[in-house]
């Protein structure tokens, strides 16, 4: 059990869970979040049939279970179990021949207490012996060894440690006492099993912070002393002292052990390798307020998920994905995402939040969700129908559709837009439940590319949408200009769902200068259209470049820029269905013209493959280069990456380049030769998310053969450009702490400012990158975004010329806001 947080615990057996009894199943999110709900300690448990137990002991003492439906997140409400508590902890382990769910918890008066699950209900409390004297306990952890049997460590008011082993016959041992280390006290404790070497582990924080490790004897029923190592990561002193401690194992036989500290805020981890006792480099989720944390491993779904307390008192947790950064985003442990209570399935996002409109004059009034073109939209409130109008599908007048459903109770109208609605079981006055279907997602309203369906909260009772949208030329106190609703976070948090949890990314980014000295930066915005903007405009605002191309609704997936040998900007495009293609400007920019209007779209590229990422170059003799990753297997191996380049009027065939597994591409030219950077995929093993480099020969390919570029770190994206010397200047922000790195070419190597490895641009929580150098001053310029969908622009000092490189340090400039609600990207 953990200081502040119960050990998050996952089923590692075959706990079948039958149609259960007590907590009546809903199909749709809680309606509230009470005061008494707001996180304290809790575990959560995993079964095999798909459904996740949270145990729950309030603030105010309550103890609380619940679970999902099947393998969908549709919580069942609450069931309380009557008593006062302020520790729980579970693991599943053999109970009367069977694999059973097994629940521990502290009292407010200090004693410890087993229930089981029997597949149908709780059975009662059994009261575990006293620790002795006048001690009592005051916090539990539990873990499940290989002989499937639990253990128990708790922690008493004193400051000591104890454990625990379930015998054959389903009692307990006697309470052993872990050592002390010299005179302090144990403050948190946790526990887990490490596969192949079937060594339980024990993680102790005392009360100086430092963090102890023990493994279990050879006979596997005690903690052998002898064992007693002092924690901390490799070059990460910082977790070598934690207020909090979590330590689970996973299949492979590796430890994780992560660690926070009230002090600084952080939570940093780290594993070991497979079956041995040797700790890797520290990784860290940063300073966020961070005071609790717990971890465990899902067998079912090879997993490691954890859990981590704010100061606030708000629990998030993550797991461990196939996502290039090995991990999902956060969520609210106590709230569905929007996304989620609108679709009551997976795979929809927040394309847009509450704020200013990116394109166009007016107040966004809602939030903007997207799913599929057909995709069930859910009633989020209940309440009683105002007004359905149907629409049709476009933009123009008359077709917006309309859903509005007013919540006496709340004093709310919930108005859905552009949806196709549910007209036959929906009228005016119709009594709508939370989770009814009232419609299906549509583009009735807007153009078939920005399909989405829009949620607003009207304080009041309403038939319509605020007003939002501006023509033109209104003046700045009009109804269009005005924000006419409050800002719905608060609202939407209390009906139990987080607006910012599924958050569509920011798309890909790409940034280039003409000849005459302008800017141009191309953005796919997180509901997957393609805009830009230029310096010099009337107004810097986007304008939007295209869909998908000839009609495709599937939008943007990567973009890149590049300039030909006359001086036109190339624009290189993969959509989400996969295609590959290009378009130019009509002329090259000049001091007066931006280029006479681009030209049509061409035919896919290369066809047959589905592209992912995409780079441009284009080289000394004035040929364009193009890179993509092909997203689709190929001969049993995916995301292989491919290039071509112009030959005298056509283009070369489609060459692959290294093995599968390529992520974030970029490519530059120095001294005649063109440069590519790739980042390699989360599935290369001891190669996971490290950039290589390739360099073109004499003949007009790559190279076969790569260098890398950056060992040691996990990278998320890359991107390189040449300035007017020579210098090459990489970009890469990382996964391991979120920081944008960046290095460049001396003729002695990469080195970075004051003869560093690595210079560092702003904070953490970069996600991609882009660069170029200034055709004009020869500054390097840099586009950034973070993970909450921020664009920033930093920009060297002082420029280069043929024989003097760019530097002087940065100046930075935040682009566009995208995330936290602010909107701005909603088309």
């Amino acid at each position: 059990m953990l200081q502040r947080i119960a050990s998050l615990l996952l089923l590692l057996g075959a706990l079948l869970v039958p149609a259960l009894a007590g907590p009546t199943p809903v199909t749709a999110p809680i309606v509230t979040v009470a005061d008494d709900d707001l996180p304290g300690a809790h575990a959560l448990v995993n079964s095999p049939s798909g459904r996740e137990w949270l145990m729950r002991v309030t603030p105010a003492g309550v103890l609380k279970t619940r679970y999902t439906i099947d393998d969908d997140p549709f919580w069942t409400d609450w069931s309380t179990i009557a008593g006062s508590y302020t520790s729980v902890a579970g693991t599943t382990a053999t109970v009367d021949g069977a694999r059973r769910l097994v629940m521990a918890v502290v009292t407010a008066g200090g004693t410890l207490k087993y229930a089981t699950n029997t597949g149908t209900e709780w059975t009662a409390w059994t009261t575990a012996a006293a620790p002795g004297g006048a001690q009592k306990w005051a916090t539990v952890a539990m873990t499940t060894d290989a002989a499937s049997r639990a253990w128990t460590f708790a922690t008493t008011d004193t400051g000591n440690l104890f454990y625990s082993r379930q015998q054959v016959d389903g009692s307990w041992s006697a309470w052993t006492s872990v050592a002390r280390v010299g005179t302090t006290t144990w403050a948190a404790a946790s526990a887990g099993l490490q596969a192949g070497t079937n060594r339980v582990w024990l993680a102790a924080a005392g009360s100086d912070g430092k963090i102890s490790t023990f493994r279990s004897a050879a006979n596997g029923a005690t903690i052998d002393a002898t064992t007693r190592a002092a924690f901390q990561c490799s070059g990460g002193p910082s977790t070598g002292f934690a207020d909090d401690v979590a330590i689970s194992g996973d299949a492979s036989g590796r430890m994780w052990l992560f660690a926070t500290r009230a002090a600084t805020g952080a939570l940093n981890y780290c594993q070991t390798s497979a079956g041995t006792t040797t700790w890797g480099t520290e990784k860290s989720w940063g300073a966020a307020d961070w005071s609790g944390v717990s971890a465990a491993w899902d067998v079912d779904d090879a997993q490691m998920w954890v859990a981590g307390t704010k100061t606030s008192g708000e629990v998030l947790y993550r797991h461990t994905s196939a996502d290039p950064s090995g991990w999902t985003a956060f969520a609210t442990i106590d709230r569905l995402s929007i996304s989620y209570g609108l679709y009551l399935a997976p795979g929809g996002s927040v394309t847009a939040g509450f704020a200013a409109y990116l394109t166009r004059e007016g107040k966004h009034e809602g939030i903007d969700t997207r799913r599929y073109v057909g995709a069930p939209v859910h009633a989020l409130v209940s309440g009683t129908v105002t007004n359905i109008i149907t629409g049709c599908r476009g933009a123009e007048v008359g077709c917006l559709s309309t859903i509005a459903i007013y919540n006496a109770t709340l004093e709310k109208t919930v108005v859905y837009l552009h949806t196709n609605p549910a007209t036959t079981s929906l009228a005016v006055g119709t009594t709508v439940a939370r989770g009814q279907t009232i419609g299906y997602e549509d583009y009735r309203g807007v153009e078939q590319v920005n399909y989405q369906t829009h949620i607003e909260m009207r304080p009041g009772w309403h038939t319509v949408a605020a007003a939002s949208v501006c023509s033109g030329g209104e003046a700045p106190d009009a109804p269009c200009n005005v924000q006419a609703n409050p800002i719905p976070s608060s609202f939407w948090t209390s009906q139990g769902y987080d607006p910012d949890q599924d958050r569509a990314p920011l798309g890909g980014h790409a940034v280039v200068t003409d000849r005459s000295g302008r800017e141009w930066d191309f953005v796919i915005t997180p509901g997957g259209t393609l805009v830009y903007r230029y310096t010099g405009m009337t107004d810097w605002n986007w304008t939007v470049f295209g869909d998908g191309y000839n009609g495709s609704s599937a939008g943007f997936r990567s973009v890149a820029a590049t300039l030909d040998g006359s001086g036109r900007i190339w624009v290189l495009t993969t959509s989400n269905d996969g295609e590959l293609r290009y378009r130019r400007t009509a002329q090259a920019p000049s001091s007066t013209t931006t280029g006479a209007g681009w030209d049509d779209p061409t035919a896919p590229q290369s066809a047959g493959y589905n592209w992912g990422d995409v780079a441009a170059s284009t080289d000394d003799a004035g040929r364009v280069w193009m890179f993509a990753t092909a997203t689709n297997t190929i001969d049993g191996t995916a995301d292989r990456l491919f290039y071509k380049r112009q030959n005298n009027g056509s283009w070369t065939d489609m060459t692959q380049v290294g093995a599968g597994d390529w992520r974030g591409l970029s490519s530059t030219v120095k001294d005649g030769q063109v440069w590519l950077f790739a980042v390699k995929g989360s599935d290369s093993g001891a190669y996971s998310n490290r950039i290589f480099y390739y360099k073109s020969t004499s003949d007009g390919l790559l190279s076969t053969s790569a260098s890398e570029f950056g060992a040691g770190s996990r990278w998320a994206d890359v991107s390189a450009a040449t300035d007017l010397s020579g210098r090459v200047w990489v970009f890469a922000p990382t996964f391991t702490d979120g920081l944008l790195r960046y290095r460049y070419t001396t003729t002695s190597g990469w080195t970075a400012p004051g003869s560093a490895d690595w210079g560092e641009l702003g904070n953490g929580d970069w996600v991609s990158v882009s660069s170029t150098v200034h055709q004009g001053s020869g500054k390097v310029e840099v586009v950034a975004a973070k993970d909450d969908g921020d664009l920033w622009s930093f920009k060297t000092n002082d420029g280069s010329t043929a024989t003097v490189p760019a530097g002087g340090g940065w100046t930075s400039e935040l682009i566009e806001p995208g995330g936290g609600g602010r909107g701005s990207y909603g088309i």
